[in-house]
């Protein structure tokens, strides 16, 4: 009896959206990189330290590789068994009850997201802590 190999023809389409952009591969459950594509994603700068991203900007980026990619027929569609998705670490989008984004992207690293936060972390403590007399 022969062997059934479709383990051999698995692949994880794998997204990995960092703040310089989209990036989107092709990645056998081996390691095998069969394609990759990658689309810039705009970091906007501002007064007092401040980095921002749109997470629209985000989506499209996510759009544009994975079609581009999925086009080239590297690998039949249907071996294509998971999908992977990484971002950077501990961005913030705040959104509504639809999950539409409601404002660019917070980043720990943007200087301006630290002054909210410890803002924030002094009220609190203000706010819940008892205090004597």
């Amino acid at each position: 009896m022969a062997k059934d190999n479709s383990e051999d023809r698995a692949y994880v389409l794998s997204i990995d959206l960092g703040t310089s952009g989209a990036k989107t591969a092709l990645v056998s459950i081996y390691g095998h990189v069969a394609g990759f594509e990658y689309e810039p994603v705009p970091l906007h700068l501002i007064d007092g330290g401040g980095a921002e991203q749109d997470p629209a900007d985000w989506w499209q980026g996510i759009v544009k590789t994975s079609q581009k990619l999925l086009a080239r027929k590297l690998v039949p569609i249907e071996n294509i068994v998971a999908i992977n998705a990484s971002t950077q670490w501990a961005g913030t989008v705040a959104v509504d009850a639809e999950g539409n984004h409601l404002m660019n992207a917070l980043y720990p690293w943007d200087m301006k997201f630290w002054i909210t936060w410890q803002h924030k972390r002094r009220r609190a403590a203000t706010t819940f802590c008892l205090h004597p007399g």
